[in-house]
């Protein structure tokens, strides 16, 4: 007689389903937090980097 293997967790689909959502919502989050940052004129935007005068 041949032993059994276990049968697969159900719950192995769905956790992988879920991580790779969760890894394409950090994707896009990341992606808007950047362009967010880079049109803050302190931080450059669209005229390049600059100091605010208050810090010269």
């Amino acid at each position: 007689m041949s032993p059994k293997s276990a049968p697969a967790p159900k719950q192995a689909i769905f956790i992988k389903a879920f991580h790779s959502i969760n890894i394409i919502a950090l994707i896009f989050m990341t992606a808007s937090g950047l362009q967010i940052y880079n049109a803050n004129p302190v931080f450059g935007g669209r005229a390049g980097w600059h100091f605010p005068k208050e810090i010269l």
